[in-house]
C-alpha cells in the first residue's frame, strides 16, 4: 500500500496559523508534518487519508485521550472538517517526539544483540500495554 502524501502548500493552506518545519514520513494512513503553534511549541500535524476506516480512527483517538503514558504520544486537537478541498477530512496533532524512523535503526542485514533489542522494545512494549 502507497503512503497517503499531502503537499505541504496544501497544508499550509488549511493551517495558516501553524509553522511547517518539514514534512516526515507518511503512512498509508496518514501524511504527517512537524509544525510549531504561536507559543512555538513543536507538535505534530496528521492529516488523515479520505480511506482510513472511522471506526479505527475513533478507536486511535479514544485511546489518545485516555492514555497518560511518558510512552504514548499525547492527543492535543482532532478536527474534522469538511472544506478541504471539498471533501472530508480529518486532522489529529499530536505532541512532537523527535526521532528517527525505525527504518534508520536496522540497516539491512543487520541485527540486533538480544540486549539491544530488549533496551529498543521494552519502552515501546510499556506504552503498548498502557
Amino acid at each position: 500500500m502507497s503512503p497517503f502524501t499531502v503537499p505541504i502548500a496544501e497544508a499550509q493552506t488549511q493551517f495558516p496559523d501553524l509553522v511547517f518545519v518539514r514534512p516526515l514520513t507518511p503512512s498509508a494512513q496518514k501524511a504527517a508534518f512537524h509544525v510549531r503553534d504561536a507559543a512555538g511549541v513543536d507538535l505534530c500535524l496528521k492529516i488523515v487519508s479520505p480511506n482510513y476506516e472511522r471506526d479505527r480512527l475513533d478507536r486511535e483517538i479514544q485511546a489518545m485521550q485516555l492514555i497518560d503514558h511518558p510512552n504514548v504520544v499525547k492527543l492535543r486537537e482532532y478536527t474534522f472538517s469538511s472544506r478541504a478541498c471539498q471533501q472530508q477530512r480529518h486532522y489529529i496533532i499530536e505532541e512532537f517526539i523527535d526521532g528517527r524512523d525505525f527504518a534508520e535503526h536496522l540497516p539491512t542485514g543487520q541485527r540486533w544483540d538480544l540486549q539491544t533489542a530488549c533496551d529498543f522494545f521494552a519502552p515501546l512494549c510499556d506504552g503498548l500495554c498502557a
